[in-house]
């Protein structure tokens, strides 16, 4: 989508304003945005996250609140290692395999969190069928030059192709820094080539 105030530049920043009931909506992009002073917020109030989260996360410790987390036998991913008492404290899993681990326990937060265990949020247009449409080749690679952005969806179905390869690491060719991110934040590099 392009910026509503230039129409040149692709809009990323959505401002909405609220004044006596009534409510205005912008789509800009950067540019546009700071220009407007929109998006130029400092806030002087030091934000500990990992503490905010374990806060948000203590509800989830609680035996009385939800029983099956305390008596539940695994508590660590075979793959990494990673402790659910860790994610409790960071927010942050060891590896892919450990959404599957702790399934059952992350569930209900991501639901508490973003009233769903599915992503429906921004993502580009069409990029599951961009993605879905990608072939993998002989030689375990996709190439996914026509390709600007990759979101979390996206990055789903690659590492759903990745998990199919079994023995191998599935190669990508061209890849978005979008994707390069999402391969960072959640570890998921042992899945993959990088070119």
């Amino acid at each position: 989508m392009l910026c509503q105030n230039c129409g040149e530049n692709e809009a990323n920043v959505k401002y909405t304003q609220i004044v006596n009931g009534e409510k205005k909506e912008m789509i800009l992009c950067e540019d546009c945005a700071r220009k407007m002073g929109i998006g130029n917020f400092k806030m002087n109030i030091p934000i500990n996250f990992s503490n905010f989260l374990g806060d948000f996360f203590d509800d989830y410790k609680s035996e009385q609140l939800l029983p099956s987390f305390v008596k539940e036998k695994n508590n660590e991913c075979n793959n990494c290692g990673e402790l659910y008492k860790e994610f409790i404290k960071t927010g942050l899993l060891g590896c892919e395999e450990c959404y599957d681990v702790f399934q059952n326990r992350l569930d209900p937060i991501l639901k508490n969190l973003q009233g769903s265990v599915k992503h429906v949020g921004r993502r580009p247009l069409n990029i599951e069928e961009k993605i879905e449409n990608k072939e993998v080749n002989k030689d375990n690679t996709v190439d996914l030059k026509d390709i600007s952005s990759i979101d979390v969806s996206g990055m789903a179905i690659l590492v759903k192709w990745a998990k199919a390869q079994k023995d191998q690491k599935l190669h990508l060719i061209n890849v978005p820094v979008s994707a390069m991110n999402l391969i960072n934040t959640y570890r998921l590099g042992q899945l993959f080539v990088l070119d």
